[in-house]
């Protein structure tokens, strides 16, 4: 989308010092992957204990630690770690005013008072998203044309304001464990799931889409193929 701006590999670190002549690339190591237990039981064992590890070394840090909770799945699992390492933990948790279909408020409560949480429900009015959007824009590190943007930055704006400069969250819970209707869909699709998973995850229809793009960019996914085609290569 911009000449000469690449996004840095996974497990990569850009290295710029006064002797290197410029930047570096470090990628560090991949591990070894590891036996895993084939027993339901031990496997969902593994994996408690894997999160609760990795939580606990999340939440040491040199100022208060606070948890983002959405009520969902993923940020459900790091809270509930986090508040049993951390006694008194402050929860954030957005809301929109109005009736809105997917409200999940109830279950970050439910949360809240099962593990003694301090929760700080952020209230927000869409009225006020579009006045939002230039500083939205400008803070994104990359272009991203999910709507929850608008929201995360006015979460993640009144956690700064309220002192905390450190927040855990969940982040790909939900995909790893089935939790979306649309991870669900998939599996049960067979061979067919890429068009409607790609279509579930896009933020206007296929020919729309396309009317959108430049030429250069059509001609661009024409050579290379689009998100759905390497969908389709996994399939």
């Amino acid at each position: 989308m911009f000449a000469d701006v690449h996004v840095l590999p996974p497990a990569a670190t850009a290295v710029v010092t006064a002797n290197s002549g410029g930047m570096t690339i470090q990628e560090r190591r991949k591990w070894d992957a590891q036996p895993v237990p084939t027993g339901l039981e031990a496997a969902a064992e593994l994996v408690r204990e894997t999160l609760r590890v990795e939580t606990e070394r999340l939440s040491i840090a040199d100022v208060p630690v606070a948890a983002v909770t959405s009520g969902g799945l993923d940020s459900s699992f790091v809270t509930a770690l986090l508040a049993s390492k951390l006694p008194g933990l402050v929860g954030f948790h957005v809301r929109y005013q109005g009736h809105w279909p997917f409200d999940e408020v109830v279950f970050a409560r439910d949360l809240a008072n099962q593990y003694k949480l301090r929760l700080h429900e952020v209230e927000l009015d869409s009225a006020d998203f579009p006045d939002m959007l230039d500083d939205v824009v400008r803070h994104l590190g990359q272009p991203n044309a999910d709507p929850i943007t608008v929201s995360t930055f006015a979460l993640f704006r009144a956690v700064h304001a309220a002192g905390y400069r450190v927040a855990l969250t969940g982040d790909g819970a939900d995909e790893f464990f089935g939790g979306y209707d649309r991870v669900k869909a998939a599996l049960l699709d067979g061979e067919d799931w890429a068009d409607r998973y790609v279509a579930a995850l896009a933020a206007a229809p296929a020919r729309l889409r396309w009317q959108l793009y430049s030429a250069d960019y059509q001609d661009y996914l024409r050579a290379h193929g689009t998100t759905q085609n390497v969908f389709e290569k996994i399939n």
